[in-house]
Order: C-alpha cells, then structure tokens, then sequence
C-alpha cells in the first residue's frame, strides 16, 4: 500500500476513535441523546419505521397521531435513508445512539476528503475534520438529529470536485447520488444548501479540469503570464491569434462543468422521486403551502451580541432548559422565557482564528477568498431579521419562504470556519507563495501571528479585570436583562461565575497558543511537536466545551413503561372499539424534587413527559391521539386544531365527540364541569395530571342519516363550531361548486325516520387498511374520523366508491340500505410513481457502472 492512501486511512482511523472519547458516555456507560426533539418526535419516528419494517411493510401511513398522518410523505421522518439500515443490524435503543455517532464520524471523513482532494496536507485535513465535528453547533444537532443532514455538504461537495478533475459528464452520478442520500436524511433546506454551494463552485472555484493541455516550460514571444490560480498549472496561455483560442477552452471547461452539474441534479433528482413526490404532495396541503410570512420565516433569529460565544463560550449562560439558575440570555431570544434555538455556536478558540489568519496572512488563494465568501454570507442570514440581508434574499428567492428559524445558517458557518481552519493550520506551519521562498518572510508572518494572539490574550485579561472589578455592576445589569421575564432559578452570582470560568478558560488557551508558537518560532520545539501541540489543543477545547453541549441521560429513559402501568392500562385501546386520547399542552409539574436532585431539571421534565404519555412517545404504546407532534402539519388539520381545542376543551365538547375523543389529560386542579358529559377516572397528584373520560364520544367509525353540502372552508368551520351541529346526526360535506347539486340530491334523499341508527362495526384497523361492516336502515353515510388525504381509496362491497371530505377534514361514504362492506386502503400513486422513477434510475446508474467499469 502507498504511504499516502496507508497515512489517509490512519487519519480517518484517529477520527473515528475521537468520536469514541468524544461520546464516551454513550458508548461505554450505556448513556442515551434525548435532548429536545430526539426523545419526544425522532425516537418514537424510528420505533414506528422499525415495527413497520420487521412487519415486511413500508410505513406510508401512521394512524396513531392527528386522526391520521402520512408517514413517509412527511420527509422528517427520513424513512428510505440509507443509513436506516442500522436498525435493521441492531435493537432500537443501541442502533438509535449509533445513528446518531455515526452521522459524526462520517461528517468528520467528508471534511477530511475534501480537504485533501484539495491538496492540503494530512495534518490540515484531520485538523479541519475535528472542528467541524465537534463545534457546538453540531454537537446539538444530536436532539434535532435531521439537522445532522448537514453533513453530506461537505461530502456533496468533494464529489462535485472529483467529479470536476475527472471532467467527463458521468462522474457526475456520483455527487448526484450523495444528494439523494442528503435529501433523503430528512432536511430539504441543506439540499438547497448543498446545491447553492455546488453551483456557486462550478461558477468560482479555479478551472482544474484534465482537460487543459500541458503547457511548455519555458516562456516564448508569443506568451504571457496568467495570475496563479489559472486553468493551466505552467501559469501560460497563447497570446495574440491563439487567445481566441484559449477563450473557446475555457467556454468547452465551463461546458464540461455545466454537463457534470447537470447530470448530477437529474441522477439526485431521479432518484429522490419516491420520497419527492410524496413529499410535494404533502407540502402542498401543509401549512407552509403558501411558504412562511417573512416574520415567521425569522423566528430565532442569531443576535449580532452572541458573536461574542465565537471567543467566550457560554457567555450568556448555559441553556435555559438545563441550567436556568446562570442563563441571562433572554433578551437575546426572539421567544421569551426560551433559550436559542442553538444553545452555543462556539467553533474553538484555536479554528476562529486560524480561518482569519488564513484569509489575512499575505495573498489568499482563490478558494480560501471563496470560502470567506460563502462564510460571512450564512453569517449574515444567520443575523436574520436583525440585518437587511435576510430580507432581500426571502423577497428574491420563493424557496426561502418554505424555510425558518435562520440560527440554522450557523451550520454553513461554523463549516466554513472549520475548512477555513485546515487552510489556516496549513499555512501557518508550511507558509504559502512568497513564504516559500522567502524565509524571512516566512518569519515575519508567523512574528504577525503572535501579535496577534498575545494581543489579543491582553485584551481578554483586561477584560476579566474589569469584569472582576465592576462585578457588583455586571449582576445588576444582569438582573435589569432578565426583567420581564420568567425565571425563579435565576441567580446573579451563578451567572457572574460562568462568565468568569469562561474567560479564565478562553485566557488559558490563548496563552497556550501563544507559548506553543513563541516556541516554535525560537526553534525550541519541532514543527511535528508544534503541531501535535495544536492538535491537542484544539481537541481539549472542543471536548472541554462541547461536552457541556452534548446531553445524554441515562438508558432507562427509553425503557418502556411497564404493562401494569395504571394510566397505560387505562388508556390503551381495545380493538373493537379504538378511541383517541387529548393530551397537550399539560404544564410540567413535579412534586418529587428530592429523589430527582441528580437530575437536570429538563432531565426530570422528559421523565414527566414520558409518564404523562406526551405525543408522541405514546404511538409506543399503540396509543390513538387527537393531536400530535411534527415538523410538518397538514393546514386543514391546523384549522380543525385552532377550533376544537381551548384551555377548556368542554367549550366545543361536540368536536371531541366527533374525533373520537374518549380520555383528556387534564392539569389535576383543573375543572371541566358538566357532569354529565365528564367523568374522573384516575388522578395523579405528582404528575400534576388526572385523566377525564368523555362519556359521550363517538366511535371510530359511526352512521349518519343526514348531510348538508356546504361550499368553501369557511362555511364548513362556522357551521362545525355552532353549537346546534350534532355529528351524530349529520355530516358535513365539502364539494366543488359543479357536484354540488347532485351530491345535494344525495344528501337529502330518503330520509330516515327519527330513531333509525345504522350499526358500524370495524372488522380490521391497520395503518394502510381499514374494514368495515355497515348496517344501513336507510340510504346514508359512514363516517370515520380518520384525516382526508389523496392516496386513500373506498371500496363498497368490493366495488370503488368515493370518499367525500366530511367535516372539513375526515371521510365519508355513501351507503345503501341494508349490509355492505366498505375497505379503505391507502395506496397513493405518488409512491408508486416515484418507486418507478427511483427504480429505473438506478437501473441506470448500473447500467453506466457496468458498461464504464466505474463511476
């Protein structure tokens, strides 16, 4: 083996055993990721794909959530990622944790290749693999795991560049192909990223193809130099007559380009149709079909003050969640009493300022100006509405009004600031251009370099002066910040100490640095010792830091709750008569502080949520709910949501009839009133909850005699929030204007006479099939309060028949007099459409494979 691929495959060795120390807990004490959305929606996402998968089916349909959502077509749930095969290798709970390390070692290998692949050192690369790694940002993206998408970017673009030296247009299969699998993570902004990045490469990034032809060594009269950086790697093009030459060379590379980009959009786009089309289906009937208003679309915002956490970690407090006793950060927050929608964005001490150095030390090279460029771009959009920036880009591109939550263009950023770092590392210990050949030069940019840092080093000592000096000022303007807002755990002094630990840590390190470069300058150490000096640094900073961003618990949390369990034996449903639960918006309370006091407070609150059967942990359980948790919701499902649910749910206690609604979990001090209607059937004074039956809720699946057609989405909410409307009674059918008349001949036809109930009993309930078994007194309809989507079909007796939206958002059936069978199936024709699409071109792809010999 050569020492070059034998050195690569060490280095990348090193990465994979830093993210064993890294997530030591994890691996070694059994620890589990649970922050934010990775207990509440992620795990119980996987646990519904696995049990679907070991079943021999593909998950289309999850009926647990919102009366019933598309699965698959909710590209959140990343259903057809390739890394999924792990849960098919491991049990749940293991295979879970590993997903996630997973997505960090490999996020560490594509910077590494692409660091090489541009020619930086072994060295350079493994430092730039490691900050991107574990930055804080990305650290957290371990509880909102999509998120973790955004480390194909740097594999996309590797693959987009060797696809370019190679410059032949099937080498653009590869990139494509890392696309797909990007899109196909769950997180369609780092697409747009990715693609934008790409195109943005093909159109800057200095022409390398092979294609150019060798150029003579020596320079003749009919020559001229080219700026370094040109096409040709001798630095000389023809002049005169042969430069109308060298511009149509250059046209036939951008071409080249061109064909490379093209292919790799068609071969990522060809082979994401089975979760593209479902996906746009979906989106369309979303809430974000018109795209975001511009002030929803800024929601968390960075604040331009937080730039100050690139040098000082946790200036404004650990987050809020976990430490509430030291956060001050409110202010900062576009929601109040919230922490950031990143909890810190510290990069490392070390990688900052090595992307500076690389950006100001003598001329930067093209793709070093290039990557500053891309860098403070995301760090203005990041800065959301607190520059005009944002703005301009929402109102010139529409794709940018399907996104929100800007702080998520720090990925780009602390990206940016980690290749950055190998470009900086390398320069700072081979020198670049005039460096090489002038060691005195050379010199006197590393002399620049120690200025910098010790001066810089002064300014932090100064500043922890004054901190020290003026701290009885420093908590009192703490406490004016935090006025207004909520926080009974705050102390002054605890937040004081923070700050003070941050800066004494941040002083330490960039002494470090400059004791470290001082001896190598006076050749009292090796440029080898140096580095490995700078490697170790840097990683005990990150490690130091990001572990304080990393939040794991203990295993148990994801044990499930025992069967015996009373609230779960309670509420678990039985199969002839399926029900749904209201369980949202239940305030945290926990009266058992004392036996928990090792426990983070948020640690505690996820314990809670899983004992109080929080959406979505409860689709474990088999659990039916009204509402439920996603990134995506169905817009008519949102409307039903604003009119039926209140503090009160008894407001509107016919809509709760209507979706099957039998238990609410109630606030226990909480009183719904009417008896009758509302029955206590446990309570359970430490969870702060009790459990309330609805007497009169309807079943699943239930016969209407009556129907009025109504017209436009308004009318049907205003009729459905009017207290004479009985669902048991009647439906409510929405038709275009053109069927109305007919359908309205169907509705009020035949009537039955008072009294006669037809009798609905379900024979099967599976996620893609329901069956049922109708007795119809008279002409008539069958409801089932499960959510109207395209894809689901009606079969009456074995014959199609159509399913009419009912009550604004669930299905209905004509029926006949007498016995009938009805059998909804899901069977979209976006998944089969798309499988075609995804399958052919695959077969493509192998069939260029096989006849090439490669890609």
């Amino acid at each position: 083996m050569k020492r070059g691929p034998a050195k690569d495959l060490l280095m990348i060795g090193g990465l994979f055993l830093v993210t064993i120390l890294f997530f030591w807990k994890v691996v070694f004490l059994g620890e589990v990721f649970y922050f934010r959305d990775t207990f509440r929606l992620f795990y119980p996402i996987k646990w519904f794909m696995v049990t679907a998968f070991r079943r021999g089916e593909l998950p289309l349909w999850n009926p647990y959530l919102s009366n019933g959502v598309p699965f698959l077509a909710d590209n959140t749930t990343a259903v057809l990622y390739p890394l999924n095969l792990i849960f098919l290798l491991l049990p749940l709970p293991v295979a879970f944790q590993w997903f996630i390390l997973l997505h960090y070692f490999l996020g560490g290998v594509f910077v590494y290749l692409l660091l090489r692949s541009w020619r930086l050192s072994p060295y350079a690369a493994l430092f730039g693999a490691i900050a991107f790694m574990f930055n804080t940002y990305l650290v957290q993206m371990s509880g909102n795991i999509i998120y973790l998408a955004i480390i194909w970017t740097p594999c996309f673009w590797w693959a987009l560049h060797r696809a370019l030296r190679q410059g032949t247009a099937r080498a653009g299969i590869l990139p494509g192909v890392v696309l797909a699998i990007q899109f196909l993570a769950g997180e369609p902004q780092s697409v747009f990223w990715s693609l934008s990045l790409g195109l943005l490469y093909l159109l800057f990034d200095p022409l390398e193809t092979p294609a150019s032809p060798p150029v003579p060594a020596g320079p003749s009269p009919h020559t001229h130099q080219l700026p370094a950086g040109s096409a040709s790697s001798g630095g000389q093009v023809p002049a005169g007559r042969d430069g109308w030459a060298g511009g149509c060379r250059a046209v036939r590379q951008v071409w080249a380009r061109g064909k490379i980009f093209i292919v790799a959009g068609f071969t990522s786009l060809g082979l994401s149709m089975i979760q593209f089309l479902p996906s746009l289906e979906m989106m369309t009937l979303s809430d974000r079909q018109q795209g975001l208003s511009y002030e929803a679309s800024v929601f968390w915002s960075f604040h331009p003050l937080r730039l100050i956490e690139f040098i000082i970690p946790f200036f404004f407090g650990k987050p809020f969640s976990l430490y509430p006793e030291q956060y001050w950060g409110f202010f900062l927050q576009n929601f109040p009493d919230n922490s950031s929608w990143t909890d810190s964005i510290y990069s490392g001490y070390l990688p900052v300022f090595l992307a500076l150095f690389a950006l100001w030390a003598g001329r930067p090279r093209r793709r070093i100006l290039f990557l500053g460029g891309i860098t403070g771009t995301a760090l203005l959009l990041a800065l959301g509405r607190y520059t005009p920036v944002y703005a301009l880009f929402y109102h010139a591109l529409p794709v940018m009004r399907l996104f929100r939550y800007p702080e998520k263009y720090m990925a780009l950023v602390t990206m940016g600031i980690a290749l950055l770092a190998g470009f900086g590392v390398e320069r700072f210990f081979r020198g670049e251009g005039q460096a090489n050949k002038d060691p005195v030069q050379a010199d006197r940019q590393l002399s620049r370099a120690l200025a910098f840092w010790g001066g810089f080093t002064v300014l932090l000592l100064v500043a922890y002066a004054l901190v020290v000096w003026q701290q009885e000022a420093v908590m009192q303007s703490m406490e004016q910040a935090i006025q207004g807002y909520s926080n009974p755990h705050f102390r002054p002094e605890a937040a004081l100490a923070q700050i003070r630990t941050s800066f004494i840590f941040a002083i330490c390190l960039g002494l470090s640095i400059f004791v470290t470069c001082f001896l190598w300058q006076r050749k009292a150490i090796g440029r080898c010792t140096a580095q490995g000096l700078f490697l170790l640094l840097l990683i005990s900073d990150l490690f130091a830091i990001s572990s304080q961003a990393d939040f794991t618990a203990f295993s148990d949390l994801y044990d499930p709750l025992p069967p015996e369990t009373p609230i779960l034996r309670l509420l678990q449903p039985q199969e002839a008569t399926p029900f749904r639960i209201l369980r949202d918006k239940l305030p945290f309370y926990d009266q058992r502080d004392g036996d928990r006091l090792p426990l983070f407070l948020y640690e505690r609150g996820k314990i809670w949520d899983k004992y109080t059967l929080l959406p979505n942990t409860g689709v474990m359980y088999g659990l039916y709910y009204m509402f439920g948790y996603s990134g995506y919701q169905l817009s008519r499902y949102l409307d039903l949501q604003q009119a039926s649910y209140n503090p009160q749910p008894a407001l509107l206690p016919h809509l709760l009839d209507l979706f099957n609604v039998r238990y609410l979990l109630i606030p226990h001090e909480s009183d719904l009133g009417d008896t009758s209607r509302y029955r206590t059937v446990a309570v359970a004074p430490w969870n702060g909850m009790k459990v309330v039956e609805n007497v009169q809720f309807l079943p699943r699946a239930f016969w209407v005699p009556r129907a009025s057609v109504l017209q436009g989405k308004e009318a049907v909410l205003q009729r459905l929030r009017s207290s004479d409307f009985h669902p048991r009674a009647e439906v409510i059918l929405e038709v275009e204007p053109d069927e109305r008349e007919a359908v309205q001949r169907l509705a009020t036809s035949n009537r039955p006479g008072e009294g006669e109930r037809g009798r609905v009993t379900i024979l099967a309930y599976t996620p893609h099939r329901v069956s049922l078994q109708v007795e119809s007194p008279r002409q008539g309809f069958v409801v089932l309060s499960d959510t109207y989507y395209p894809g689901w079909k009606a079969f009456l007796d074995g014959v199609p028949t159509r399913i009419f939206r009912a009550d604004y958002a669930i299905r209905a059936v004509a029926v006949e007099e007498g016995r009938h069978r009805i059998d909804f199936v899901y069977d979209p024709w976006t998944v089969k459409a798309g499988a075609l699409i995804s399958g052919l071109t695959l077969l493509g792809i192998g069939v260029v494979g096989i006849r090439k010999g490669k890609l």
